[in-house]
């Protein structure tokens, strides 16, 4: 077992004993403030989101308790309303919810549900891989961990462990460098479906109300690279979302997005592109408009219980970071 694993069983038991005993929903009446709430999710795969078996990267599954986590939603905040965010009212909760990458499990199994509740929704699209069997970097590390899996049949929780290492091995590293460590494990994968949605799926989401937003080109650490790379990172990826959809986008998500992933001229270059609003990975409640490039966000995971995506609310109520400017630590 790893701590992972523990952390996982005590997370379920805890947040459903405070929540059959009613103290989750007096912590949620007392702490649910006045502002925005970003909810934001990315794969709706079993691999990423079942707590106590290894998954795969191409099963995706949840619906019914996505379902059941936009109805809690519903019943302590409000839609942002007209789905846009220029005319927040922020004297109430509000909430709307995000969806970074561009997987098709986004169009399969959450724009159903995001349609019939008329949910007010971002679709984050990394672009370079819409409408191909290509997949992201990171997506490519963990199908080959899913093929040694299969192969080697290890224990879930020990090989999810090693993943997870790797991955935050590779994040530290220079791209070129990277790059090489992914080709060689790309060697050693199987040949694989497609992972992200398609331009028609994608036109077909934003008909159904789904704003549609930038996540770059290729899903680069944006600060890794030089002013000339940002911009073309940025600028390819809005130009095709206007191609593609008909949409000039104002919305971008920071690939990676906490604070030493982007820079100022990320911001400068996002501003020259279009984009009014920016959106991180910072956890916390957007009280004000006044940073439009910081957007605070609350990550949920499409398989979390409604104790636990409840536990997650009142976390990132209290998680009281300011809006720092990106590269600068702030205090919690």
């Amino acid at each position: 077992m790893n701590e992972r694993y523990f952390f996982n069983i005590f997370l379920v038991l805890f947040s459903s004993i405070l929540y059959a005993t009613g103290l989750l929903h007096l912590l949620l009446k007392i702490l649910v403030k006045n502002g925005l709430y970003i909810f934001n999710y990315h794969s709706f795969n079993t691999l990423e989101n079942d707590y106590w078996k290894f998954g795969s990267l191409f099963s995706s599954n949840y619906q019914k308790n996505f379902a059941k986590q936009v109805q809690f939603f519903e019943r302590y905040m409000n839609p942002i309303p007209n789905f846009r965010l220029d005319s927040v009212p922020l004297d109430k909760p509000n909430y709307m919810l995000t969806f970074d990458d561009g997987y098709k499990d986004n169009y399969q199994v959450a724009f159903p549900v995001l349609k019939r509740f008329s949910v007010p929704a971002i679709f984050f699209v990394a672009t370079k891989p819409i409408g191909t069997e290509t997949i992201l970097w990171y997506d490519a590390v963990r199908y080959f961990y899913e093929t040694k899996y299969l192969e080697e049949g290890s224990r879930p929780v020990l090989i999810k462990k090693e993943l997870k290492s790797m991955l935050i091995k590779l994040k530290k590293m220079g791209r070129a460098e990277r790059e090489d460590r992914i080709k060689k494990m790309e060697k050693k994968s199987k040949k694989h479906q497609a992972l992200m949605m398609d331009w028609s799926e994608i036109q077909k989401a934003h008909a159904g109300g789904i704003q549609i937003g930038s996540h770059s080109h290729s899903h680069p650490i944006l600060i890794h690279l030089d002013r000339d790379g940002q911009i073309k990172e940025i600028q390819t990826s809005v130009e095709m979302i206007r191609e593609k959809v008909n949409v000039k986008t104002q919305m971008f998500s920071y690939p990676e997005g906490d604070e030493g992933s982007f820079n100022q001229d990320t911001i400068q270059i996002l501003k020259s592109s279009g984009i009014r609003y920016a959106f991180t990975t910072t956890n916390g409640v957007n009280h004000d408009m006044e940073s439009p490039f910081n957007l605070k966000r609350v990550g949920i995971k499409a398989s979390d219980t409604i104790p636990v995506t409840a536990l997650r609310i009142i976390r990132a109520s209290l998680y009281n970071k300011g809006s720092a400017e990106p590269g600068q630590e702030v205090s919690a």
